[in-house]
């Protein structure tokens, strides 16, 4: 069902493109023919929700973590391997082990955590 929303409107699901609002309405018109109504429901409360606020945060020196800081972005690697994802929880643990790798990299790190 998100699929087809998609599809609409970037016009691969029909010749015509869609704005979100007729991709809404002509998903409705196929309720509980193409579409099963509660599945719908739930798609709609979904695309029709208000958008979160941005998330704040803050640029830290690994130095400056403290435990129970939450990453706001993936703390990569050089290159950009993934090391840590977003919303990981700090411990004590974790912020020695990335102050030993960044010791190991011999260049500064950042980490971005949620305010």
């Amino acid at each position: 069902m998100a699929n087809d929303y998609d599809s609409l409107q970037i016009g691969t699901f029909s010749a015509l493109r869609f704005t979100p609002e007729e991709a809404r309405q002509t998903m409705e018109k196929d309720r509980g023919k193409r579409y099963d109504p509660q599945v719908l429901d739930a798609l709609m409360v979904v695309l029709t929700a208000p958008p979160k606020p941005a998330t704040r945060q803050r640029e830290c020196k690994l130095s400056e973590l403290k435990p129970g800081m939450v990453l706001a972005k993936e703390f990569t690697r050089i290159g950009g391997v993934l090391l840590l994802a977003i919303d990981q929880v700090l411990s004590a643990k974790l912020i020695e082990r990335m102050q030993a790798y960044e010791a190991v990299e011999v260049v500064e790190m950042i980490a971005f955590v949620k305010d």
